[in-house]
This record gives C-alpha cells, sequence and structure tokens, in this order.
C-alpha cells in the first residue's frame, strides 16, 4: 500500500480507489446535468455533487447531491430546488459521515434572504442519511464570490475561493465552524504586484494546508503557476510561484498534488505559450525549497 497523500483535481479519496467497471451508473433527468466532484465515504460508497435542470424550467439548473452504495446502488438523492440558478463545487466528508458541500446560488427561497437574486456562495450541512441541517450563504457585500474546494480537520472547515472586484481577483482561505457554518477567521491571498486565483486545497500530514492554483500578475494578467503552505490558522508558511522561484518562467497553473512519505511534495500542472501547452511536474522540499522540476512537451 502506497504511503503517498493527495489528491487529483476533483476527484479526492479517503483511501487508495481502484477503477472497475463492475456497475456503471448514468444520472439524467430533464436537459443538462453534470456531476463537478465526487468523494469516497467513510463506508466505501460515494457522494457525487453537481448541477441538474430544475424539472419544471429546464433553463435553470438546481444544485444536486447523490450518495451511492460501493456498488452504485442509489441511497439518497436530493437538490435545492431553488427560484434560480444552483450548483455545487465540491464536498466534504467529517468522522460522524456528515456531508458538506459548497457552491452558488442566485435563488431567494433557499434558507436566507436574496432579494436581487445575486451570486451568493454556500456551505450546505446534510447528514449522512441526506437530510439537511443548515444552509449558510456569504456574499461579500454584493461583490462575486466563489467557493471552489473544501477539506475538513477537526471541528473546522477549510474553504478556498475567490473574489472578483473591479475587475481584479483575490483568493482567500476561510475557516469556519463545521457546526453551524459561522466563520472563524478569513484570511485574503493578497501581492501588491498580483492577483491570486487559488481553486484547491489539500490537508498535510503535519496538519498544514497547501493551496494550489495561478498567481496573475496585475500590470500584464499573466498567470503563472502558484502553491502557497498555510498553518491551521491560514498564515502563510511560504509559497511557490514559477514567475519568481523558477528558470522556467512560463504561463500556466497547478492543478494537484501529492505529498510523499517523506513530506516532499509532487506538484502538477501545466504551462503554455503562444504555440503549445505543456505538462509541468515540479517536486518540492517540506520547506517549499526546489528540487527538480521538469516539462514535458510535444516537442521533447
Amino acid at each position: 500500500q502506497s504511503n503517498e497523500k493527495g489528491v487529483t483535481n476533483k476527484i479526492k479519496s479517503t483511501s487508495n480507489i481502484i477503477l472497475k467497471t463492475h456497475w456503471k451508473e448514468d444520472y439524467s433527468a430533464n436537459g443538462y446535468e453534470s456531476f463537478n466532484s465526487v468523494i469516497e465515504t467513510k463506508n466505501g460508497g460515494f457522494v457525487c455533487v453537481g448541477e441538474s435542470t430544475v424539472l419544471d424550467n429546464v433553463s435553470l439548473g438546481d444544485a444536486i447531491i447523490i450518495k451511492y452504495s460501493k456498488d452504485g446502488s442509489k441511497l439518497w438523492e436530493t437538490n435545492l430546488l431553488g427560484d434560480d440558478t444552483d450548483y455545487y463545487t465540491d464536498v466534504v466528508e467529517d468522522d460522524n459521515g456528515n456531508l458538506y458541500a459548497i457552491g452558488k446560488t442566485f435563488s431567494s427561497n433557499v434558507g436566507f434572504v436574496n432579494n436581487n437574486n445575486d451570486p451568493n456562495a454556500i456551505i450546505v450541512k446534510y447528514t449522512s442519511s441526506g437530510a439537511q441541517d443548515w444552509i449558510i450563504d456569504y456574499n461579500d457585500g454584493g461583490r462575486q464570490i466563489n467557493f471552489d474546494d473544501i477539506v475538513v480537520s477537526g471541528n473546522n472547515l477549510f474553504i478556498v475561493g475567490n473574489k472578483m472586484y473591479n475587475g481584479s481577483r483575490t483568493s482567500f482561505i476561510q475557516i469556519c465552524n463545521k457546526d453551524d457554518g459561522l466563520i472563524q477567521k478569513l484570511v485574503h491571498l493578497e501581492d501588491i504586484n498580483f492577483n491570486t486565483n487559488i481553486k484547491s486545497i489539500i490537508k498535510l500530514a503535519d496538519d498544514s494546508f497547501l493551496l494550489l492554483g495561478n498567481s496573475i500578475k496585475k500590470d500584464s494578467l499573466e498567470e503563472y503557476p502558484l502553491a502557497i503552505k498555510v498553518k491551521s490558522d491560514g498564515s502563510k508558511m511560504w509559497s511557490y510561484d514559477l514567475s519568481i522561484n523558477s528558470n522556467i518562467n512560463k504561463e500556466g497553473g497547478f492543478n494537484s498534488a501529492v505529498e510523499l512519505s517523506d513530506s516532499t511534495i509532487l506538484l502538477g500542472g501545466y504551462t503554455q505559450d503562444a504555440t503549445r501547452k505543456s505538462s509541468l511536474i515540479v517536486k518540492l522540499n517540506k520547506d517549499g525549497s526546489v528540487l527538480w522540476e521538469n516539462i514535458k512537451s510535444n516537442n521533447n
């Protein structure tokens, strides 16, 4: 059994998964359906979240969550059924089997006041049997805000996302109490010369967290792969930005990472220029220093 720990983008596991074609399950309702994330539950089943067209109005999407047994049988299915577009981007399970789905809603009838149908980021807690426990919205005074990834650690939820305001993008890590969804701490990942675009968060063996995405130069809008390590309180330990720390100096982004048994970290992503897009692998020490970098393109 491998000692490696980590995630592959949008597919997460609490243990090793072997994908087999013992069964196949299609979900189809009345138009457009999409699963944005799937996790393995602690009892060996699976939970999928995403978006489905609302049956009585196919122009609107609705946030959906479905739980399956390990043999592919549907255990339960539920959705928000809001009066406007809703969708889930990710989900995580705690030690008690509760589920926490993150996403976005434009609706005004899903548990909070939204008179202008503004875009609101949401966290929804479900019990292991699919009952909705609570729903919390975050709109930051009307700014466009997105939740992209979530992990659970102890009694807290750790969420990464992005805020758009006046053409600029700022990433953040939001720490919430998992019992009620209330914010314990909000840390903005800002830089005087760069916007940030964090898409993934990974819990490491020392209870710190690795954040993955892009940095965006404010003067040129060039995007470079970015990884940030933070403590459990959200404070930054180190960051690795391809435009600063590397001789590669190409645009791109990080999509996934694996923490190895010796606490070194493999980062996977891509670089691109005007003619081609290439795969990128970087190995870092646990202090963020570079061990090696490799780009693989069709011309190599």
